[in-house]
């Protein structure tokens, strides 16, 4: 995790995750406070794969706000 500080807000972003999560809500409540603790207004992750968008917005109530394309050079 890293904070990215924009003009108008602060985010956490969450870079990469992995692993078997068994207590999602205790990670959420964790990245929630951790966010505040650091002065986050919001949280925010990257994704290319739908299937992890909705992912995150069932498990962690992320709301997608758009999406990063890409092409290789």
């Amino acid at each position: 995790c890293h904070f990215e500080i924009h003009p108008r807000k602060v985010a956490l972003a969450i870079d990469y995750g992995a692993g078997v999560v068994t207590a999602r809500s205790d990670i959420a409540e964790v990245l929630t406070a951790f966010g505040k603790s650091g002065g986050a207004d919001t949280v925010r992750t990257y994704c290319r794969n739908p299937a992890m968008t909705r992912y995150y917005r069932r498990w962690f109530g992320l709301k997608p706000i758009y999406t990063v394309l890409e092409k290789p050079l």
